[in-house]
C-alpha cells in the first residue's frame, strides 16, 4: 500500500513539472513596430503567445523605435495576459543627414535599392547607421557608412576618375603623332587612360625636330601642346636629289680655249667655295677646301671637285660632298674629325644652283 502512494505521488510531481499553461504578451503601445523575444528568440511583432512550465519561466524583452525597451519574467502562476505599454524615450532625437556625390549624377545605392541620384537626404536616430554605396560609369565606386552617432549634416563622396580624358596637340598642327609605331593622328589626338596606365608619343614632322612625351595616368587630365622647334638645317638645306653626292656631268660649248674655260669654271666655282686645295690646269682637276657650317643639332661641310675628261677636252664631272656631323656625348662641341662625318641626303641651299651655274658659263 506505501509503494501504490509513494508511486502516485512521483507520478503527480512529475505532472506537475511537466503541465505548461499558455502565457500571451501583448503590446498596446505604441500600436505599431514593437518587437517581442522570448528568452532572447524573436517571437512576433506587437502580440506572442507561448506555453510556460508550471515549474519554469521565461524572460521577455518588448522593443520599439523611439521607446524605451521593457525586460521581464513570466511565471506560469498569475494571468495569462500581459498587457505592456512602453515608455517613449525621451532621449531619442531623428536628425537629418544628406549625401551629396561628385560627380553629381552618381547613383546612391542603399540596401541594394538605387535611392537617389547625386544628393540622397534622410533622418536616422541615434541607434541606426546607413551603408551606401557610391558608383558611376567611367569612376571608382565608394562605399561610405553613416552612423546614428555622426554628426549631422553633408557628407560628399568624391570619385576618382578610373578612366579620364587626355588630348594631344602639336604646334605646328600638322605633325605627326606615333604612339607603339602607329601613326594615331595628326595634329591632334585625345584619348582615354586610367591611372595604372601610360603612353609615350613621338611628335614629329619634316623641317622640324622631333619631341616624345610620356603621359602617365596620374597626371593630370586635360590638353598636352607639344611644340615642335624649327629644324634651321632642314631650313637652310634642300633635298639632295640629283646634286649632293654623285657626279654630275656637263659639257662646254663655248668657243673659247681650253685654258680660258678652265680659268671660267674656277673663277665661278670660287664665288660658292672660295679656296681650293688642288687646281691643276693641266690636270684638269679641281679640289675645294671644305666649307663647314654648324646648326642646332648638327654641322655640316661641303665640298666640290672638278674633273676635265681626259679624252674630251669639253666634258666636265661636277662632285658636291655633303656630310654632317653631330655632337660628341656629353660634349657640347661637335666632332671634327673626318671618321665622325655621315652622308647626309639634303644639301645646303647655297650650293643648288652650283651645277646650273658652271654649265651655264661655258656656253
Amino acid at each position: 500500500m506505501k509503494k501504490i502512494t509513494f508511486l502516485i505521488l512521483i507520478i503527480s510531481i512529475l505532472a506537475t513539472l511537466t503541465a505548461c499553461v499558455t502565457k500571451t504578451v501583448l503590446v498596446k503601445c505604441p500600436d505599431s513596430g514593437a518587437k517581442i523575444t522570448v528568452d532572447g528568440d524573436y517571437a512576433g511583432d506587437q502580440q506572442t503567445t507561448f506555453k510556460v512550465k508550471l515549474s519554469g519561466w521565461k524572460n521577455i524583452t518588448v522593443s520599439a523605435p523611439k521607446y524605451i525597451s521593457e525586460s521581464f519574467t513570466i511565471r506560469a502562476p498569475g494571468s495569462n495576459i500581459r498587457e505592456v505599454c512602453l515608455k517613449p524615450d525621451p532621449n531619442y532625437e531623428e536628425r537629418d543627414y544628406t549625401i551629396n556625390t561628385v560627380p553629381n549624377d552618381a547613383t546612391i545605392t542603399i540596401g541594394g535599392k538605387n535611392v537617389a541620384q547625386g544628393s540622397y537626404s534622410f533622418k536616422m536616430d541615434r541607434m541606426h547607421s546607413v551603408v551606401a554605396d557610391v558608383s558611376r560609369s567611367g569612376y571608382f565606386s565608394k562605399t561610405i557608412k553613416i552612423n546614428g552617432t555622426d554628426q549631422p549634416g553633408v557628407t560628399t563622396v568624391t570619385l576618382v576618375q578610373s578612366e579620364r580624358d587626355y588630348t594631344i596637340k602639336t604646334i605646328p598642327e600638322d605633325a605627326i603623332i606615333t604612339i607603339d609605331g602607329n601613326n594615331v593622328a595628326q595634329g591632334t589626338y585625345s584619348f582615354k587612360m586610367d591611372r595604372e596606365h601610360y603612353i609615350i608619343a613621338d611628335v614629329t614632322r619634316p623641317g622640324y625636330f622631333s619631341n616624345t612625351i610620356r603621359i602617365d595616368g596620374t597626371d593630370e587630365p586635360g590638353v598636352k601642346t607639344v611644340k615642335l622647334i624649327e629644324d634651321d638645317a632642314w631650313i637652310a638645306s634642300a633635298p639632295a636629289s640629283d646634286i649632293a653626292n654623285k657626279n654630275i656631268r656637263f659639257r662646254a660649248t663655248s668657243d673659247k680655249s681650253d685654258d680660258e674655260i678652265w680659268y671660267t669654271l674656277i673663277r665661278y666655282a670660287s664665288d660658292y667655295f672660295g679656296d681650293f686645295t688642288v687646281n691643276d690646269k693641266g690636270a684638269g682637276w679641281a679640289k675645294s677646301t671644305w666649307v663647314t657650317r654648324s646648326f642646332s643639332k648638327i654641322s655640316v661641310r661641303s665640298r666640290m671637285e672638278l674633273k676635265r675628261n681626259p679624252g674630251d677636252k669639253k666634258e666636265f664631272t661636277l662632285y658636291i660632298s655633303s656630310e654632317y656631323t653631330t655632337k660628341k656625348d656629353g660634349n657640347n662641341k661637335y666632332c671634327k674629325d673626318d671618321e665622325c662625318f655621315k652622308q647626309w641626303d639634303r644639301v645646303l641651299k647655297t650650293y643648288v644652283e652650283l651645277p646650273s651655274t658652271l654649265s651655264t658659263a661655258v656656253q
